[in-house]
């Protein structure tokens, strides 16, 4: 065997073990958000009669946003449902806090909740009252977010969202089960004939390009409940590490020597995986501040398969 096959599976094997552990990690714990949600009906709009910046010291960047609501429609008892996006909540009925959204103290390695549906018990009596909801962003580039509020079932908005987003639910679903396939056949071949290990790399790119596109949808979120953050760094890892198994893919089409070229991105890919892995794991920068690597290595990936062609 060469020695850039050994050292390029040495990374790739380097490389899951760290998203397994990490991805474990998230996946036994939490965000705290304890609230119990009630079943009604149908959803209504919630009027947002006042937004503002505050000063928060306990804010990870020293500031929040401030929306005022206005209950009075509000006739009987029923939810506040709204989602945020890597921010941190807080809900008062007059001056009682009533919700708190943070990361879990169990959570040492992540900075952001990640995106997750606020499910907050109202009452009757609170139509009379005022509601102040407090959002704590994690980056600057969500202090501007657009939060829509609405009182009434959950269940109404996971329906809604499911109509939504059926038709790209039902191709990601289906590309997912193409992956598998590939996967699974390409194994079979791979023990029997040694033949048709091109579907190999090919099942793990459907599969990895649907698990993504699947963790990206917001009603996702929904069903996960506590465990968003899980989801959230799901999605981050497979956009890391899908054009591994394209590049590998596509490699088969090509000479050798250009097959060297594919081996040396997806091995540089495979490295600055881990290298983020590691920075992650050690809270030193999260997954979602160096997108912009991740980005490049795309881009890296889909301008050689360019020039091959």
């Amino acid at each position: 065997m060469k020695k850039i096959t050994k050292i390029r599976i040495i990374t790739y094997i380097v490389l899951g073990v760290f998203i397994a552990a990490l991805l474990i990690g998230l996946g036994v714990k939490s965000n705290l958000s304890t609230n119990e949600a009630r079943y009604w009906k149908g959803t209504q709009n919630v009027v947002c009669a006042n937004v503002s910046r505050i000063e928060r010291e306990d804010a990870p960047l020293g500031v929040a946003v401030k929306y005022d609501l206005d209950l009075h429609s509000m006739n009987t008892d029923t939810n506040l449902i709204f989602n945020s996006s890597h921010s941190f909540v807080e809900v008062y009925v007059e001056d009682e806090l009533v919700y708190s959204l943070k990361n879990s103290d169990e959570i040492k390695t992540v900075e952001t909740p990640g995106g997750n549906w606020n499910i907050v018990p109202l009452y009757r009596e609170d139509s009379q009252k005022n509601c102040t909801v407090v959002l704590m962003p994690v980056y600057e580039s969500f202090l501007e977010q657009t939060l829509d509020f609405k009182t009434g079932s959950v269940h109404a908005v996971f329906v809604s969202l499911l109509m939504e987003n059926l038709p790209e639910i039902f191709v990601t679903a289906l590309v997912m089960f193409i992956g598998l396939a590939f996967l699974c056949f390409g194994l079979y071949f791979a023990i029997k004939t040694k033949k048709m290990i091109k579907l190999l790399p090919l099942g793990a790119f459907a599969i990895s390009v649907s698990l993504w596109r699947f963790c990206d949808f917001t009603f996702t979120t929904l069903i996960s409940g506590e465990k968003s953050i899980f989801i959230y760094y799901v999605s981050l890892t497979m956009l890391m590490i899908t054009m591994i198994p394209l590049l590998e893919t596509v490699k088969q089409s090509f000479s050798e020597r250009i097959a060297k070229a594919f081996d040396a991105l997806a091995l540089i890919i495979g490295v600055a995986g881990i290298a983020q892995l590691i920075l992650q794991v050690f809270n030193v920068s999260d997954l979602r501040q160096m997108l912009s690597l991740t980005h490049l290595t795309i881009i890296a990936s889909l301008v050689l398969i360019f020039v091959a062609l």
